[in-house]
């Protein structure tokens, strides 16, 4: 059977034959390799084995004592850490940090009553101002060189704008 060759039906049948039976035979086959499953990632969260739906589980818990904190206290704060039974929350003043620290029993019993998989007994607030916007100090500007400024002077004779003619006399009084 090469190419050019006529099949006839029989044949055809023959070869149609022998492929499903070796098909068949190394699908059933053990070492034959096969390709994983594709899993969504819907079933990766949902799987209460894995690591992955553990993490996805603490981290919404708390965003929910953080959502819990906010009813509480509506400044900017958040949920560092838990440990201990201890709720380690972060917020950008001091004012805010009295506040939790005056309605702290309120918000443990809410976050008991929320359900969550964390107990909190205690909470301790650290302020984090927020950094102001860094900005470069202005230097100072450079004057320019007695040469610039003769230059900058005789160049201004030459120029028709006026208010350009004015800068640039200005400019070259300020050399050294």
């Amino acid at each position: 059977m090469f190419a050019g060759s006529v099949i006839n039906n029989d044949e055809f049948h023959k070869i149609q034959l022998s492929y499903y039976f070796v098909y068949k035979r190394f699908s059933r086959n053990q070492d034959m390799p096969r390709t994983p499953k594709t899993k969504k990632f819907d079933q990766i969260l949902k799987n209460p084995k894995g690591v992955l739906h553990k993490v996805y589980s603490q981290s919404r818990d708390l965003l929910a004592i953080q959502s819990v904190v906010r009813k509480f206290v509506p400044a900017n704060v958040h949920v560092a850490s838990i440990r201990n039974k201890t709720l380690h929350l972060i917020t950008g003043s001091a004012a805010a940090a009295t506040q939790i620290k005056y309605r702290r029993r309120n918000i443990i019993m809410a976050t008991r009553r929320h359900g969550l998989q964390f107990e909190i007994d205690n909470i301790k607030v650290s302020v984090r101002p927020e950094d102001p916007e860094f900005k470069l100090p202005a230097r100072q500007p450079v004057p320019p060189s007695a040469e610039n400024a003769h230059q900058l002077a005789a160049m201004a004779k030459y120029i028709e704008d006026e208010a350009l003619r004015k800068a640039l006399i200005k400019l070259s009084k300020r050399g050294k």
